[in-house]
């Protein structure tokens, strides 16, 4: 008997639970189907990462009168009251200068990459155009540079120093894969 006075009690507890978890809970669960139009994946630091954005902080890759900008965020990225925390990357690549640069190898001379890390500490990495003390490689499978164009580049390879915290980055067995929006 005394199981069917404590039950009514127990609901009443897990609805009062419920209703304050719902009607509290600062930032709300979304369902979000967000397919990320562009995805970095490789070894960072020796580390397997796949940059693929999420709902708030979307992947984009996209024309930029002649050069191509993507920029990367790690899946679980997130800012909140100016904090953030995870991988930030952008790319650009350049249009040809001559008809002697190579249109299926990509180095420094055509290509800016900059990476933010916001985990334990703030590292922040920054390779100029034709910087000679940094290293940005990478192999163009496909480079369609129009809207709705494919772009996939391979074996991409990067080593450059700080600008600010953490120690040397190293990019290597990495892709690009992805549609120019």
């Amino acid at each position: 008997m005394k199981l069917f006075v404590e039950f009514p009690s127990l609901c009443k507890r897990f609805l009062c639970i419920t209703a304050f978890f719902l009607c509290c809970v600062e930032d709300p669960v979304t369902v979000d189907d967000y397919s990320p139009p562009v995805v970095f994946t490789g070894l960072i630091n020796g580390a397997y990462d796949s940059l693929g954005g999420n709902s708030q902080w979307r992947n984009s890759c996209m024309m930029v009168e002649d050069t191509l900008r993507m920029f990367f965020f790690s899946n679980e990225f997130w800012e909140k009251n100016k904090v953030r925390d995870g991988d930030l990357i952008r790319i650009d690549i350049f249009p040809k200068t001559d008809s002697t640069e190579n249109d299926t190898f990509l180095t420094n001379g055509r290509v800016l990459f900059h990476m933010a890390r916001y985990l334990s500490t703030n590292t922040t990495y920054n390779i100029s155009r034709n910087d000679k003390q940094s290293k940005v490689e990478m192999v163009v499978n496909k480079m369609n540079l129009v809207s709705g164009g494919e772009v996939e580049f391979s074996d991409i390879i990067i080593q450059t120093a700080p600008l600010i915290g953490g120690g040397m980055l190293e990019v290597t067995e990495a892709r690009i894969k992805g549609v120019i929006e």
